[in-house]
């Protein structure tokens, strides 16, 4: 009982502290508290901001290099068989070429020889 009695006067003594009133020093080091902690979050928003700008950077680069390295190879590719492509119908063109000057020359000659056939029949009629 005297225990009980004892601990309840403790409390109360302890509860008075609760109903006290703060100092002049005490509404200082609050005010100070309270700046420090606005200074404290403005340079974690400060550094929260910088580090998301830095990753929106991040991601962007990357998107960019994986869609640019694809996008290259797929030019160069395109450009190789374009190359590829110019020079087969170039060989083509020339290949063209040369039949075509092949048949004028046949057709001269079928020409040639058509004249010495009818030269051939009206000799062969006159005489």
């Amino acid at each position: 009982m005297k225990f009980g009695l004892i601990f309840l006067i403790g409390l109360w003594c302890l509860s008075f502290a609760a109903f006290g009133e703060l100092s002049v020093s005490d509404k200082d080091s609050e005010a100070r508290l309270r700046a420090e902690n606005a200074a404290a979050e403005t340079r974690a928003s400060t550094q929260l901001d910088r580090n998301f700008t830095l990753l929106l950077v991040a991601l962007f680069g990357f998107a960019a290099v994986v869609t640019c390295i694809p996008l290259t190879l797929l030019a160069l590719q395109l450009r190789r068989n374009a190359c590829d492509r110019d020079a087969q119908l170039n060989a083509q063109q020339q290949q063209i070429d040369a039949q075509r000057q092949l048949i004028e020359a046949l057709q001269q000659q079928i020409e040639e020889m058509s004249q010495e056939l009818a030269t051939l029949k009206e000799q062969s009629i006159i005489r």
